[in-house]
């Protein structure tokens, strides 16, 4: 149970992450309609390994299926065996339907995040649109499957008599089969919208490289999703259990596929500012000139008043002296003598013949 909550950290630090970065460029009041899904989600999938902590941990991964008449008949309905079969069942359902909108989210999320990239191209829009169309239909179409599937809905925790490979929720075929179809029918249509995007040649190349990352991220979720209805097609170990295990996991596979491209902003800006700090120490390691003793930021009075030029101030006449006595109460904070001596000498004339340089002028 320890891989689950280890998944259940990982993805929610995806998210906080894409969630940070997001605040960081746009502020926290342009988040945009994906950034909002993706909270939903990290909402959604805590609840999902709750469930699936309850189904493996407290019901051990049991249902009301794997049973033989005989074994259906020898449980006493007020046994352990039998409450665990009966949670576990129910488990199993809440389990599925969330795994379904985990699943279904982050692939909405996906195509917010093509639509707010192609913002500028209308002519994506349509498609990317009818994406958010098929992937409502197809969500509802699967959750009408999983509570339909079995009349009545209680049948699907019955253990005696046997209700049938109908109303095992771990092995139903219209669950199995049909979520695992849209599932990935879903991902091969939001794995082909973004491939003509590659191609922009006005969009940046972080934004290319993210793209780069949710297409191959939907190749992976789609192999994992036929792996997770593989396996529970195949009965290879207790139902439940594997129904329960790869839903979580077929989770996490689409929470961190769809969060990744987010993530290549901060990346990015890290890997200049170490590329900078490395060009840096190689340019100091390699100058044989001393670095020069850094000043003080502001001098004090008595220090510039001793290096400041001695200015004949009687020559001058009454307005410098006026000078004079400002320069020694030294109201500015002159950098240095230069500047003192600047600020106290005339400013340059005009060039007697023509226009002003321009150069002073700026």
């Amino acid at each position: 149970m320890i891989e689950r909550f280890v998944l259940l950290g990982i993805g929610l630090t995806l998210i906080g992450l894409r969630l940070y970065v997001r605040a960081r460029v746009v502020g926290w009041r342009g988040l945009w309609v994906d950034d909002y899904m993706m909270i939903v989600v990290a909402m959604v999938y805590a609840a999902l390994t709750a469930g699936c902590y309850f189904l493996l941990v407290v019901y051990r991964g049991l249902a009301n299926n794997g049973l033989t008449p005989e074994q259906r008949a020898a449980l006493e309905p007020g046994g352990l065996e039998y409450a665990q079969r009966i949670g576990g069942s129910k488990a199993t359902i809440y389990c599925r339907i969330l795994y379904t909108v985990v699943c279904w989210m982050t692939k909405g999320a996906m195509l917010a995040f093509c639509l707010r990239l192609t913002e500028r191209f209308g002519k994506y829009e349509k498609r990317i649109r009818a994406g958010f169309v098929i992937l409502v239909v197809s969500w509802v179409a699967d959750f009408l499957i999983t509570m339909l599937s079995c009349r009545p809905f209680h049948d699907y925790w019955q253990i005696w008599p046997d209700p049938g490979e109908m109303c095992q929720p771990a092995l139903s075929p219209y669950s199995v089969y049909g979520t695992m179809g849209l599932n990935v029918a879903t991902s091969a249509y939001v794995f082909w919208v973004p491939l003509p995007v590659l191609w922009m040649a006005g969009l940046q190349l972080w934004k290319k490289l993210g793209l780069v990352v949710l297409v191959l991220g939907n190749a992976f979720v789609m192999a994992i999703a036929i792996l997770c209805g593989a396996r529970v097609a195949s009965r290879a170990g207790p139902d439940a259990f594997e129904a329960g295990a790869w839903a979580q996991r077929v989770a996490f596979a689409a929470v961190l596929t769809s969060n990744l491209p987010l993530l290549f902003p901060l990346v990015s800006r890290r890997l200049e500012r170490l590329q900078r700090a490395r060009a840096d120490a190689a340019r100091r390691a390699h100058d044989p000139r001393p670095s020069p003793a850094k000043r003080p930021r502001r001098a004090s009075c008595a220090a510039a008043a001793a290096a400041a030029p001695k200015i004949d101030y009687e020559s001058i006449g009454e307005s410098a002296a006026r000078g004079r006595g400002a320069a020694d109460r030294c109201p500015l904070d002159a950098d240095d003598a230069d500047g003192i001596a600047m600020l106290l000498s005339p400013p340059p004339r005009a060039h007697a013949r023509g226009p002003r340089s321009i150069e002073w002028m700026v």
